[in-house]
């Protein structure tokens, strides 16, 4: 029985996006220590300074209730120590599953673009040893016959190794390697049919 292969379910974990808040108490802390420091002379003064001292305790006190409901909006507020450290871990583990299998379809993508330059290599060298006219004009031509004939032989010599070692189910690097091996082969076999007709003349 073929086994079902199962995708990694990743939790999502809402965003929560915290508006600037601006909360200014320095300036009225200042003010009330201002006031408590004043010592006026008659009492109108002193009752005067009394209210705006209460005044400012009042608005001190609307600020900080201000903060503090703020601060307990805060997205995880409510967590312990430990619960926010387990979430942080939770997240860590996301990231590096969704890394890989970032890694894993990029691999992918690599695999089938070797697959299909291989596949069109391959059409192509089929179509040079099956078509009767190239083939008429390439035995024309000693230099064309002799650089087509070294590159039916490295082909094939490239595919009994590739056979022999079992190279089907091999890696994108691997095939890639084997690629450029074989483009070497085939610049080695034209430098050759090169060096031969040079002889020749």
């Amino acid at each position: 029985m073929d086994a079902v292969e199962t995708k990694p379910q990743i939790s999502n974990i809402p965003e929560t996006k915290i508006q600037p808040v601006e909360i200014e108490i320095l300036p009225v802390v200042y003010d009330i220590i201002r006031s408590v420091e004043k010592d006026p002379i008659d009492n109108t003064a002193k009752q005067k300074e009394s209210a705006e001292c209460s005044q400012k305790v009042l608005e001190l006190q609307r600020s900080l209730d201000a903060a503090r409901s703020t601060i307990r909006k805060l997205h995880g507020i409510e967590y312990s120590k430990e619960e926010q450290l387990r979430r942080l871990e939770s997240l860590r583990k996301q990231l590096a599953l969704k890394q890989q299998l970032i890694k894993k379809y990029k691999n992918r993508l690599k695999e089938k673009s070797l697959t299909a330059r291989t596949m069109v290599l391959q059409l192509i060298l089929r179509y040079l040893a099956n078509n009767e006219q190239l083939i008429q004009r390439l035995a024309d031509s000693y230099p064309l016959r002799r650089a087509a004939q070294m590159m039916l032989s490295a082909y094939y010599r490239s595919r009994s190794i590739a056979e022999q070692q079992n190279l089907i189910g091999m890696s994108p690097e691997r095939l890639q390697q084997a690629l450029r091996s074989f483009k070497s082969n085939v610049q080695k076999e034209i430098e050759n049919a090169k060096n031969d007709l040079s002889k020749k003349k």
